[in-house]
């Protein structure tokens, strides 16, 4: 019944009891009566006491239940309770106060303090620690603010024409660029296609003016050329310029959307073949552990975490990875962390060829997240690969293409990719054990495969088994 007062936390709570004493927004008496009989039991929501007869026999001892006035009531507390996150979202954006405000004034004809204002708020706004498009939209609205006036007095300047103009330029192109960046994210996952209106046109523009147009615009116009231009390094290049040389004109919400494409183009480069740009997504974690971008709400997401210690891995980084194993592990959340610490610590000993350590780790696993399941099997294959679990390994294949075909969040792509890796680890250990003995036709048929994850790994044993025969 009262779900929607569990997202608020104590000092949230104390700031909406406070709205609702306060007679400027005016709370209908009964409805007050019914949120302080909540307030009386928040932050325990879910008693028994909070039934909806409970509830209307404290509010009216002498009446009989009436579920529709208790709705009613109800409804009126949400509507406050909706207008309380609308004045809290509006005290975080100064921006849009400064833009109400100078709308206010222009409509009561306060003409002195709207310019007062106006040249006010273009002061602050030079202040605002960043350029990007909140800016640009701020700075939209009050040039928009002025051009309202304006009509009224003939004080719009040709100067402050192109301001506002360039300004929702800038605003528009800054958004739709990230947001086709979005877009193509999800489509490449899900092998979807589709047209997105004016792409073209915007990208032809942004080629053209490149050195017109502000950082922010820049970067996601080279953002989005990573996925749709014929020579993606150019654009490689110029964002990892952009990364060192204008960091601080932008949130850390931006760098995020703009360090996670470039991870995820350096292991595309790498899958098929390029293997200097292992080194480049290491050097990449790094920089967005030291510039704290990976941290959310304090918590690394487990992903983040694996990848990271995986990179440091194959680089032969070990001292470096077991520091950052150790220094991160009070990162994780706690639903996890303990699996997900005993899955890298595994993973660091088994690079290591210290299977036995490595498998103490695994078996210390109760619960895992999900996804790190698929990472967990292969990492137990390879275990048994080594140390030649002949029974364990040819179940543990099955079982795990089996796991695989049942992902469904996983596009079918990526299924692939697992499969073969499954597939492929079975064929090696065959030719291992003695039972095949076409290695060569193996590696063909490896090289062609145009799905496969751990591709390097198959074929380091794949040359290993051909060594020794």
């Amino acid at each position: 019944m009262f779900r929607h007062f569990n997202t608020l936390s104590p000092s949230d709570f104390k700031q909406f009891e406070r709205f609702m004493h306060s007679p400027f927004f005016g709370s209908h008496r009964d409805t007050l009566r019914l949120f302080e009989d909540l307030a009386n039991y928040y932050p325990d929501l879910d008693r028994p006491e909070l039934d909806r007869v409970s509830v209307y026999a404290r509010l009216f001892p002498d009446k009989p239940y009436d579920d529709g006035h208790l709705r009613t009531l109800r409804k009126y507390l949400l509507q406050q309770l909706y207008r309380f996150f609308i004045q809290a979202e509006l005290a975080d954006s100064v921006l849009m106060q400064q833009s109400l405000k100078l709308q206010a004034l222009a409509k009561r004809d306060l003409d002195a303090d709207f310019m007062s204002n106006l040249n006010k708020e273009r002061r602050q706004l030079k202040a605002f620690p960043y350029r990007n498009a909140d800016y640009f939209l701020g700075q939209f609205q009050l040039e928009n603010s002025a051009l309202v006036f304006g009509y009224t007095t003939s004080r719009w300047a040709q100067k402050d024409q192109e301001v506002l103009i360039h300004a929702l330029d800038h605003f528009y192109l800054a958004e739709k660029l990230r947001f086709c960046c979005s877009i193509m994210n999800v489509r490449n996952v899900f092998s979807k296609e589709g047209e997105i209106p004016l792409l073209d046109e915007i990208l032809k523009y942004c080629k053209s003016q490149e050195h017109k147009l502000p950082s922010i615009v820049t970067a996601y116009y080279h953002l989005l050329s990573l996925s749709t231009a014929e020579e993606p390094k150019v654009h490689y290049e110029a964002l990892r310029h952009l990364a060192h040389e204008t960091f601080d004109q932008f949130p850390p919400d931006d760098w995020v959307n703009i360090y996670s494409a470039l991870i995820n183009h350096c292991n595309h480069l790498y899958r098929t073949g390029e293997l200097n740009y292992l080194r480049e997504m290491f050097d990449l974690y790094q920089e967005m552990l030291e510039r704290n971008l990976l941290l959310e709400g304090g918590k690394l997401a487990t992903n983040n975490y694996k990848n990271i210690t995986t990179l440091g891995l194959r680089l032969g980084e070990y001292r470096w990875t077991e520091t950052f194993i150790q220094d991160y592990k009070e990162k994780i959340d706690p639903e996890f962390q303990e699996g997900v610490y005993n899955y890298n610590m595994a993973h660091f000993y088994a690079y290591q060829a210290k299977y036995s350590q490595a498998l103490k780790h695994l078996q210390q696993i109760d619960f895992i997240d999900p996804f790190y399941r698929m990472s967990y099997n292969m990492l137990l294959l390879k275990i048994y690969y080594e140390c030649n679990e002949i029974e364990a390994l040819l179940a543990l294949c099955e079982s795990f293409r089996a796991f695989v075909r049942h992902k469904q969040a996983l596009s079918k792509t990526h299924q692939l990719a697992y499969i073969n890796f499954a597939k492929f680890t079975r064929a090696l250990f065959r030719l291992k054990i003695g039972i095949d003995k076409k290695p060569e036709k193996l590696k063909v048929k490896i090289e062609n495969c145009e799905v496969l994850i751990e591709r390097q790994w198959i074929l380091e044993k794949l040359e290993s088994i051909q060594a020794a025969t």
